[in-house]
């Protein structure tokens, strides 16, 4: 069964992870993916004779960031897994199909809960060796949203003030910098108010694992191909 969860009811991915030869017999990974989005869940197969004793749901769906940042980068929108420790097969599935075609990953330009947060920094702590780290500068607008549009005002500067090519919104890097990045438990105000008041905080969003955009590298541990092997994986 696949579901669809809708953006505001993001919600954790753990740690712990299972494995391909973890899923139950009748279940398989499907892979929905069309230009400018890619949906990845969990199906299970009622034609197989086995009963679905497990109970699993859950997807992740990310969407092309067409126009608004550097090229070929997605960003994750939604995740939701029902039982902890299945969400980050999904994650490795999305992330290295979408690197077959050259695609990045990286974390929403505004909204990331503590939970994301967290998989975004086992992916740069854990397993940085795993991939290739695009670094994307901070946008004028996000600098405009916290402390206006006179760049001379600005407290600190851009990586790279010259280029705009690889300018991002990174609204949620500053506000996590700042202290107050969680939007589950800090409202919009808030968030914003530490990155104002914090500047000196702020200006180390370069250091957040969500302020830059991962490219998974050939391996010979990739979790897609276990899946194919296994012949657990339906759609692109």
């Amino acid at each position: 069964m696949k579901i669809r969860i809708k953006r505001k009811n993001k919600t954790i991915l753990k740690e712990a992870m299972m494995t391909p030869m973890d899923l139950p017999e009748g279940y398989y990974v499907m892979i929905d993916y069309d230009p400018g989005s890619i949906e990845v869940s969990y199906g299970f197969d009622d034609s197989m004779g086995v009963e679905n004793e497990l109970g699993l749901e859950g997807a992740v769906d990310a969407t092309s960031l067409f126009g608004g940042c550097i090229d070929d980068v997605y960003l994750i929108n939604t995740a939701n897994v029902n039982i902890k420790g299945w969400g980050p097969m999904l994650y490795d599935v999305l992330i290295e199909r979408l690197a077959e075609d050259g695609i990045a990953i990286t974390a929403d330009r505004s909204l990331v809960s503590e939970d994301a947060w967290k998989v975004w920094s086992y992916y740069f702590i854990r397993r940085k060796s795993e991939f290739d780290l695009i670094r994307m500068d901070v946008s004028s607008k996000s600098m405009g949203k916290y402390y206006g549009d006179n760049k001379e005002r600005w407290p600190f500067k851009q990586l790279t003030p010259n280029d705009t090519s690889d300018d991002c919104d990174q609204n949620a890097s500053m506000e996590w910098a700042a202290g107050k990045g969680d939007w589950t438990v800090y409202n919009d105000s808030e968030r914003a108010m530490a990155v104002i008041d914090n500047p000196k905080k702020a200006a180390n969003w370069h250091k957040q694992p969500i302020s830059y955009a991962y490219i998974k590298k050939e391996s010979d541990n990739s979790i897609l191909e276990e899946l194919r092997d296994l012949r657990m994986v339906r759609g692109a």
